[in-house]
Parts: structure tokens; sequence; C-alpha cells
């Protein structure tokens, strides 16, 4: 048997002078001795001095170094949170602030674009009566081009019909001198 850690193996006269182990558990034999007989010898051993004395004054010292330190990184978390909240509130100011200057350059942009357009639809109307007026004028065109051509045929078969009616007046000049 091997001792385990901070346990110490306690022989048989051990346990009769300390009418116990080193871990605290009673001998039954011990116990059959009468305390009326014999007084009692107030002893301490290593565990009942970790146990009694060492061990409340570290817990002692680990709950105040809980209680400082926690409060010391408290203080710096609520710091922490405070600037951040503070810049957020910052940011979403700003944030706000060009969301309005934005949003009026929008309003703004927007009665432009809609009197631009409105310009524009005028502009196209007038260009779609320009192209009709347009088409009229090329049909008038052709028509003139047309009669023009008429014109010029109808001159050219006067002329050929006088000279026509001039020759057949010649021959029968000529017929009727000859007969």
């Amino acid at each position: 048997m091997s001792p385990a850690f901070g346990k110490k193996q306690v022989s048989s006269e051990e346990k009769d002078s300390f009418g116990s182990s080193v871990f605290g558990i009673v001998d039954p034999e011990v116990e059959k001795r009468s305390s009326a007989k014999e007084p009692k010898k107030v002893v301490s051993t290593f565990p009942d001095f970790l146990r009694n004395s060492v061990v409340p004054l570290l817990k002692y010292l680990d709950a105040k170094r809980e209680k400082y330190g926690v409060l010391e990184e408290a203080k710096y978390y609520v710091h922490l949170l405070r600037n951040r909240t503070r810049s957020k509130i910052a940011a979403s100011t700003k944030n706000a602030e060009n969301v309005a200057g934005v949003a009026g350059e929008c309003v703004v942009a927007t009665a432009t674009l809609e009197e631009r357009e409105e310009q524009l639809w005028t502009k196209e109307m007038e260009c779609e009566a320009l192209w009709r007026e347009l088409v009229k004028e090329k049909e008038l065109r052709k028509e003139e081009l047309r009669n023009e051509g008429l014109r010029r045929e109808f001159v050219t078969m006067n002329k050929v019909t006088m000279d026509l009616r001039e020759r057949i007046e010649a021959c029968n000049i000529a017929h009727m001198l000859e007969s």
C-alpha cells in the first residue's frame, strides 16, 4: 500500500497515542477507553491544523480576492461599456444627421428629376408633332414633284402636239398646192 498524496499511514502505536487516525476516523478500540479514568489530551494533527486554521484562512483570502478583483474588473467593464455606448450614440447621431442630409438631397434630386422628365416628355411630344409634319411635307413634296413631272410632260406633249399640228398643216398646205 502506497500512501496517497497528503495522507499518512499511521501505525497502531500512533493510533493509540493520538486516539484517532490522521484522517480523523475514530478507532473503535480507542473509544472503549473511559473518559472518566483518564483526562483527555488535546492533540492537534497536521490534517486538523489544515482543516481548522489554514483552510478557513485560504477561503477568507479567496473571498477577499474575488470581492476586490471582481469589483475592479467590473469597473473596467462598466467603463468599457459606457465608452462603447457613448461612441455608438455619437455614431448613430452622426448617421441620423447624414441620413437626414441625404434624404434632403434625395427630395431635391427627385423634384429635379421629375421636372426634367416633364420637360423631356414635352420635348418628345414636340418631336412627335414635328415628325408628323415632316411626313406630311414629304408626301406633299412627292406630290409636287409628281405634279411637276406631269406638268413637264404636259408641256412637252403640248409642244409635240403643236409641232405635229404645224406639220399636219404644212402637209395639208402642200397637199392642197399639189392638187
